[in-house]
């Protein structure tokens, strides 16, 4: 069949498109929220490394697809109107953003759709403001899941995109797996079955397939990530409206465990757990705190509350503070703050161990697990030789085989962790006769540039005083049973 043509309604430039820049996370939530919002009982991302510098991502669903009328629709730059469901309702801007964010040259994205009853259509580079081609294809190109109806949207991806900052195939897949745990924070209501608005699917199934260069696909089911509550927490619902609109909200608050599998997005990587709000199983806006509360955000507190707001597809569309952007100048935004703090007035009362005895509570559990251990002879806190170290909590410890190990703590985030610091410290105690064989340092983060900065510390240490065999550790792994140690 010979092409046929379209005209965007209205148009969009590519270059504005291009001016909003998004990450890896960012594209795939909106090429699943599309997937979503068009009843997908299943969504795939096959995420596949091409070489050293591309990749290829595709998203693969079995929704109600696109039809031929509406892609002059989908294709402009007004929002779309909503679909059945129309959960997300983010067909429109978003799908473009992606198409720019990930081939800039404009040559290489496609998407392929079929309605049911319906002929499959596919739309690929370029993009044209004025006019677009669009051909039929053969059911025999669709990917099984789509024989009945659904979308596939293939965009290639620049290695910035994607291993940016990644010195190794470790830290790459590393970062695949956070990608992963976020997009089961994201879709948790959806993921669990716990959401049904509009007739769609109640249960949405996500698939992951990531195949790096030199080794086999994996393909992860993802599933729901819940947080971890403690006996100290409350959970209740309600129903009232918000800018006219009726909303369902059920909800749950207090204090979560600080274990390894709550801290990337329920604890929060820098800033409090605090406020976190889905829409018809979207987390939509999440670490809010002082916003409500109008008290300093406590970083690394253990406080949460989860708010799961229901509301009609079409009414939701109402609610433009809950487009993922929620304006501090939306007076209902406000209005769902004020709620908020009438339900939970002072989350002060549900944290067993508020910041800042964070440190202390920290070290304190190091503590205990050191005097459980049969190799420790004995052990000081706070030795006077590391007396300045005014933001660290430190422990001197003295092993039965005649070793010395220094732990310090210090629970500084990335941009401020001084290195130097460290090292003056270090030098001045061994100056004041403080010897040890080990340093342990303990971190919010255990990132690459503290890795390096430590390495730096490893590479250039003191010519006159032994080098110590020097450690990294995350915080979490002292409130675990589990190990987890890096050599700087």
């Amino acid at each position: 069949m010979s092409a046929k043509k379209f005209a965007p309604r209205p148009p969009v430039l590519w270059n504005i498109l291009a001016s909003r820049r998004l990450i890896l996370p960012d594209i795939l939530k909106e090429l699943v929220d599309n997937a979503l919002s068009a009843n997908a009982g299943d969504v795939a991302v096959y995420l596949r490394q091409e070489d050293w510098h591309q990749y290829q991502l595709e998203v693969i669903d079995n929704g109600e697809g696109i039809a031929e009328e509406r892609l002059s629709e989908v294709f402009g730059c007004d929002r779309a109107k909503p679909q059945k469901l129309g959960r997300y309702n983010r067909f429109g801007i978003g799908l473009k953003t992606v198409l720019v964010n990930c081939d800039p040259k404009d040559k290489a994205w496609e998407m392929i759709t079929k309605t049911e009853n319906g002929t499959a259509l596919r739309v690929a580079a370029p993009y044209r403001d004025s006019v677009m081609q669009y051909e039929a294809v053969s059911l025999d190109e669709l990917p099984h899941m789509m024989r009945t109806s659904g979308t596939k949207v293939s965009v290639p991806l620049p290695h910035e995109l994607v291993d940016q900052n990644c010195r190794d195939s470790r830290e790459l897949e590393m970062r695949i797996e956070r990608m992963m745990e976020e997009l089961r924070v994201t879709y948790l209501p959806v993921l669990l079955g716990e959401t049904d608005c509009g007739g769609g699917p109640q249960r949405q199934k996500i698939h992951f397939f990531w195949k790096p260069l030199n080794g086999r696909t994996r393909m992860y089911n993802l599933t729901g990530l819940e947080p971890i509550w403690t006996d100290n927490s409350r959970e209740d619902e309600a129903h009232f409206l918000l800018n006219g609109v009726s909303v369902h909200a059920s909800y749950r608050y207090g204090e979560i465990e600080p274990a390894r599998g709550n801290y990337h997005y329920y604890l929060g990587d820098r800033w409090s757990g605090g406020l976190m709000i889905y829409l018809n199983g979207r987390l939509l806006r999440h670490g809010l705190f002082d916003e409500i509360w109008k008290a300093e955000v406590l970083m690394r507190n253990t406080f949460l509350f989860v708010l799961y707001l229901q509301a009609e597809p079409e009414e939701a569309a109402q609610l433009d503070f809950l487009d993922g952007s929620m304006q501090n100048t939306d007076p209902y935004w406000h209005e769902l703050l004020r709620w908020v703090r009438c339900v939970c007035p002072e989350p002060q009362l549900y944290i067993r161990h508020p910041f800042p005895e964070w440190k202390e509570v920290i070290i304190s559990q190091l503590e205990e697990r050191l005097h459980q251990s049969n190799g420790v002879k004995s052990m000081q806190k706070n030795p006077r030789e590391f007396y300045g170290m005014i933001d660290s909590q430190t422990i001197y410890v003295h092993l039965k085989n005649g070793r010395t190990m220094v732990i310090i703590y210090y629970p500084i985030a990335e941009y401020w962790f001084d290195v130097a610091k460290i090292g003056m410290f270090c030098l001045t105690a061994t100056g004041n006769g403080l010897h040890f064989d080990e340093l342990i340092v303990i971190t919010d983060e255990q990132s690459e540039p503290i890795k390096r900065k430590l390495a730096l510390l490893r590479d250039y240490w003191y010519q006159d005083i032994p080098q110590p065999k020097i450690r990294l550790a995350h915080w979490a792994s002292v409130l675990s049973d589990e190990e987890e140690e890096d050599e700087a």
